[in-house]
C-alpha cells in the first residue's frame, strides 16, 4: 500500500474511539516514553512521540460520530503500532531512487537538504524547559502588550498565568490520584465516563477497600482523568473567569472531519500543536501535552504580532534586540567561567609549584 492508503487506513481504525477516553490514554503514553515504561504499548514504537501526536491528530481530525468505542483491544493497538511504523518507512522510501539512473546532482542536492530535516522531525521534539520558554514569552511579548491586549483583550503575563494554572493543576490532579488524596477534586467522577464500582455479595472489608481505592483505579483505566477541567478551576485573583474564558477560547480546538493525514500537513495541520485543548463537551476541557500549551502561546502571540507589516517591523525590531541581548549576555558569562577556570588552573600549579 502507498503511504497515503496506509495512513487512511490507520486515521479510519482510530476515528472508532471516544475523544475523551483514546486522547486520556495516548496522554497517559506519553508519560511513559522517558521513563521507558509501558513496553507492552510503545516499545515497538519506532518514534514514540511523534507517533502519538500524529494518532492523536488523525483522530481529532476525523467525524466524531463515528467515535463510539471506549476501550481498544491488544490486538487493535499492535494493527495501530504495525500502520505507524509502516508510515514512517513510506517516507523512508521517499529519499531512496526507485532507478540507480535518478541519481543526478540535483537528486543529491534536493536530499541533503530535506534529509537532515526528515532526521530532525521523527528524533527530536521541543528540547527547551517550560522555564526558558516562559522567560523568552515574557521578555519578547511584554513590550508589545499594547498590541496583543489591543487584539486579544489579554496581556502576555496572562497568558503565562493561565499556562502555570494549569499546569499546576495538572500536578495537583496527578498527585492526588496517585500519591495525595488530600489533593483529590470532591467532585474527581464527574471527570471520567468510566464508572468504577465493587461487586455485590463480596465481604464488606473488601467493598471498603474498593471504594477508598476507587480513585486510584479510576486513574488507571482512564488515565485522561487528571488532564479534564472545567473554566472555573484555572481562576485566581490575577485571571479572572473573563480572561480564562478569552485565552481557551484561542487555544481550544474540537474534534471535527477535516482532510489533514500526514505529518508534515500544513493546511489542515495536526489540530493539536497550535491548539493543544481540547473542547470534550458539557462545558469541559482536556489539555493533550500541558507543555504544548506555553509553546502554542508562544506561536499565537507571535501570529498576533505578525498580521500586518507595520506590526511584523516592529515585532522583528523587538526580536532582533533581545536576541543580541541574549547572546551578549551568554558571551559574558562564558567569559567570566572561562576567566574562572584560568584562575583556578593557575592557582592549582603555583600551590603546587611552591
Amino acid at each position: 500500500m502507498s503511504l497515503e492508503a496506509k495512513s487512511q487506513e490507520l486515521k479510519d481504525i482510530v476515528a472508532t474511539y471516544d475523544t475523551q477516553y483514546f486522547l486520556g490514554n495516548l496522554s497517559g503514553l506519553r508519560k511513559h516514553i522517558a521513563k521507558g515504561t509501558a513496553k507492552d504499548q510503545l516499545g515497538k514504537l519506532s518514534s514514540p512521540m511523534r507517533q502519538l501526536y500524529f494518532v492523536a491528530g488523525l483522530m481529532m481530525s476525523s467525524n466524531p460520530v463515528n467515535g463510539i468505542e471506549i476501550q481498544y483491544s491488544h490486538e487493535e493497538w499492535d494493527k495501530i503500532v504495525e500502520l505507524l511504523n509502516e508510515i514512517e518507512r513510506e517516507y523512508d522510501k521517499l529519499f531512496f531512487p526507485e532507478k540507480p539512473e535518478d541519481v543526478d546532482e540535483q537528486w543529491k542536492h534536493v536530499r541533503k537538504v530535506a534529509m537532515p530535516s526528515f532526521l530532525s522531525y521523527f528524533n527530536q521534539g521541543p528540547l527547551n524547559y517550560e522555564e526558558q520558554v516562559i522567560n523568552w514569552t515574557r521578555d519578547l511579548f511584554t513590550p508589545l502588550d499594547n498590541l496583543i491586549e489591543g487584539i486579544t483583550g489579554v496581556k502576555t503575563e496572562d497568558f503565562i498565568r493561565f499556562y502555570e494554572k494549569l499546569d499546576q493543576l495538572n500536578q495537583n490532579n496527578f498527585q492526588g490520584h496517585t500519591t495525595n488524596k488530600n489533593l483529590l477534586r470532591p467532585n474527581w467522577k464527574d471527570y471520567t465516563k468510566i464508572q468504577m464500582g465493587v461487586a455485590d455479595g463480596v465481604p464488606d472489608f473488601i467493598r471498603e477497600i474498593g471504594e477508598e481505592r476507587a480513585h486510584l483505579h479510576s486513574f488507571v483505566y482512564d488515565q485522561g482523568i487528571i488532564d479534564r477541567f472545567f473554566p472555573h478551576e484555572l481562576v485566581s485573583g490575577e485571571l479572572p473567569i473573563e480572561k480564562v474564558l478569552v485565552i481557551l477560547n484561542l487555544l481550544v480546538t474540537y474534534r471535527c472531519e477535516t482532510d489533514f493525514l500526514y505529518y508534515t500537513a500544513t493546511n489542515p495541520g495536526n489540530p493539536l500543536y497550535e491548539k493543544p485543548i481540547v473542547d470534550i463537551g458539557d462545558r469541559q476541557y482536556k489539555v493533550f501535552e500541558v507543555k504544548q500549551v506555553m509553546h502554542a502561546i508562544e506561536s499565537l502571540l507571535e501570529r498576533i504580532c505578525t498580521q500586518t507589516l507595520e506590526n511584523t517591523t516592529k515585532y522583528v525590531g523587538k526580536k532582533v534586540s533581545y536576541l543580541k541581548r541574549e547572546s551578549l549576555s551568554c558571551l559574558l558569562n562564558s567569559f567570566k567561567l572561562m576567566s574562572q577556570f584560568i584562575t583556578a588552573t593557575i592557582l592549582t600549579v603555583v600551590n603546587k609549584t611552591f
